[in-house]
């Protein structure tokens, strides 16, 4: 896994997973403790120096730090041991070296993100999240076999649709692809499109023509709005890169005007468009995704927005796959 991808924020946990105490999770290959200390949260290496035991096995303490379950050696949200019960507790004879490395975190959209070095890019954006106007359903929390790259690049693939999800997201019979509305942002690129409803009508009426537009963050962070006459739809996938070879992800959806379905009807049809993309997914070979982008065929139009992510995550992967 490239260490520039250590260099941004990603989610790894939801906030409410920590309601139980401290839990273990993944990033980029790195096992993680994230607990709560007061009111803040926390992120420390999921391993006491003494002996090796996962901390996320263990409890906080009232001074609201980290006691390992082996032989009780106490972390600080530092990462500082500060104290060990087998030495007196008016001799404590802490080595310097009784450290474990402490990440940056923060609480956005629910969730908790986690920079694992210096961040150079913040935390992307959802500004829907804070509008009062969208309605807002989290259909669910996945996790899959393949690369974040990929699983960000079937995302925002738009000739799939009709073949994929015919009659859920696409006409089948419409299956070629204009050219797109391609444009730079302050935190990446964006691209729009029209297309028109299909029978579900989940995002206007049937048939209706609709824009929809979506804006990829580096390294692994999309968004996408559509706009219809009667109602607004925003989708956001927040993605953990668990490893080069599996993500966990949680998708928002967000809808402003006219609401025909219930929050039930709507996370079931977005969890129906996920499975049906985890097949394809879960299956494509290479496992990464090709940054060199002669490693692949390629056409001008369609895979437009895929080729501008390749050479855009290139550019900071600095390697040959992602």
């Amino acid at each position: 896994m490239s260490n520039a991808l250590r260099q941004y924020w990603h989610p790894v946990a939801a906030v409410e997973e920590l309601d139980g105490g401290p839990i273990k999770t993944t990033l980029l290959d790195e096992d993680l403790v994230v607990f709560r200390s007061g009111a803040e949260i926390h992120a420390l290496q999921d391993l006491c120096i003494h002996r090796g035991t996962p901390l996320s096995l263990g409890s906080v303490n009232a001074d609201g730090c980290l006691v390992c379950p082996y032989h009780g050696w106490t972390y600080d949200t530092s990462g500082k041991c500060v104290h060990i019960p087998s030495q007196p507790p008016d001799r404590q004879r802490i080595p310097s070296q009784a450290r474990v490395p402490a990440y940056r975190t923060a609480e956005h959209y629910g969730l908790v993100y986690v920079a694992l070095e210096e961040p150079v890019a913040p935390v992307p954006e959802f500004p829907e999240y804070y509008d009062d106007g969208f309605h807002m359903i989290r259909p669910g929390e996945w996790t899959w076999n393949a690369s974040a790259a990929r699983f960000v690049e079937n995302a925002i693939d738009t000739s799939h649709l009709p073949i994929v999800h015919p009659g859920l997201l696409a006409d089948p019979a419409a299956t070629v692809i204009a050219p797109f509305d391609m444009e730079e942002t302050d935190r990446g690129y964006a691209f729009s499109a029209r297309r028109h409803d299909v029978d579900e009508a989940m995002f206007g009426d049937a048939d209706e023509l609709v824009t929809q537009k979506t804006w990829v963050e580096i390294p692994f962070s999309w968004r996408l709005l559509i706009t219809a006459e009667s109602q607004s739809t925003v989708v956001f996938i927040a993605n953990q890169p668990i490893s080069l070879k599996q993500v966990r992800f949680w998708e928002y959806v967000g809808i402003k005007g006219r609401r025909d379905q219930t929050d039930e009807e709507v996370a079931a049809f977005h969890q129906k468009v996920i499975e049906q993309d985890r097949h394809i997914v879960e299956n494509q070979r290479p496992e990464m995704l090709p940054l060199d982008i002669t490693a692949e065929l390629h056409l001008r139009v369609a895979d437009e927005p895929a080729l501008e992510y390749r050479r855009r995550l290139a550019a900071v992967a600095g390697a040959e796959y992602a």
